[in-house]
């Protein structure tokens, strides 16, 4: 009895070793996320700076004069920074999309 268990596990492994994995079709499932030339700075981008990173680095904070984050190219230029302050949900998703 110990045998026979024994050669059919052996050879159920080996059937489930050869079966072919599913490829999933993630062209269906996945969200499709705007290039950066589709998103508008001032009316998308900005918001959501304005939102996280006010009042510091907006006209009035103490970090505007450094990182001016009403201008397009500091976000450009420090996009580090500013993901590891913004980085999950739909605004992080914007965000990467615009800085890529």
């Amino acid at each position: 009895m110990k045998t026979s268990l024994f050669l059919l596990l052996c050879g159920l492994m080996y059937c489930l070793q050869w079966q072919p994995i599913p490829q999933r079709d993630l062209s269906k499932t996945a969200q499709a996320v705007p290039v950066s030339d589709t998103l508008d700075f001032v009316s998308e981008i900005q918001p959501i700076l304005e939102k996280k990173c006010n009042p510091c680095h907006f006209p009035g904070g103490k970090m505007y004069d450094s990182l001016p984050f009403d201008q397009e190219k500091t976000i450009r230029e420090h996009p580090e920074g500013v993901l590891k302050r913004i980085s999950s949900g739909e605004e992080g998703r914007l965000l990467r999309a615009f800085l890529n």
